[in-house]
């Protein structure tokens, strides 16, 4: 293989890797803004069970007290 050729292929080496490293960055940086989404799903969540609870509750006493 000529110098040419080598210097050529390196070069697309290269830039697959390069590539492939960006992709797998982007890749983690979507895992972790998942990751971040799925936490704030669960707060929220939680919080609106707790929301219900209280309402429940408030609603209850409201009307045992009539």
């Amino acid at each position: 293989m000529s110098a040419t050729a080598t210097d050529t292929l390196s070069l697309l080496l290269e830039r697959a890797e390069g590539e492939r490293d960006a992709a797998a960055r982007a890749l983690h940086a979507a895992g972790a803004q998942a990751e971040a989404a799925r936490a704030q799903h669960q707060g929220l969540t939680g919080y609106r069970h707790e929301y219900q609870q209280r309402w429940t509750q408030s609603f209850a006493q409201a009307t045992t007290m009539s």
